[in-house]
């Protein structure tokens, strides 16, 4: 191999590094978006995390499909939370990207605030979506869970 070939080598080698590294450091943004968006009431935001057709399972108290399913809970059961206080604080993903698509598991904290209590920290686990990396973006497959195409918003719960 001449020193040229070497160089290529590298480069393409790096590059590909770099790539790895974009698209896991893109889906820990994403997981990070949820909290802010659904402890602050932003329904579409949240919801926008999600395909048309995404699952959201916040197992075992409730199964969402859909966008209009998560909007309906962040305006509707959510804002008791909300105005009691409360803030879910996700932890980084562990990401494993195979080829052209990625898996991860967060926790999610749900930290809970009653005047008459104690304050109450509930933990859920969160399993991202299977994320198609092929084209510079994150497609998953909403038969599991949710995602979002090319470069837009994935996160999902289990």
């Amino acid at each position: 191999m001449s020193e040229i070939e070497e160089l290529r080598a590298t480069v393409e080698a790096l590059a590909a590094r770099v790539a790895l590294l974009e698209d896991k450091a893109e889906i820990i943004q994403l997981v990070a978006q949820y909290g802010p968006a659904v402890d602050s009431g932003s329904a579409d935001a949240a919801a926008d995390l999600w395909t048309e057709d995404g699952i959201f399972d916040a197992v075992p108290h409730l199964r969402m499909r859909g966008r209009d399913d998560i909007v309906a809970m962040v305006n509707g059961g959510h804002q008791r939370l909300i105005q009691g206080g409360c803030g879910h604080v996700l932890t980084v993903p562990h990401i494993v990207v195979d080829g052209d698509e990625a898996t991860g598991r967060s926790y999610a904290l749900n930290i809970r605030w009653d005047a008459e209590a104690d304050p109450s920290v509930s933990v859920s686990g969160e399993t991202l979506a299977r994320c198609g990396l092929a084209t510079g973006g994150v497609i998953g497959d909403p038969r599991v869970h949710g995602a979002r195409a090319a470069g837009e918003p994935v996160v999902a719960a289990a």
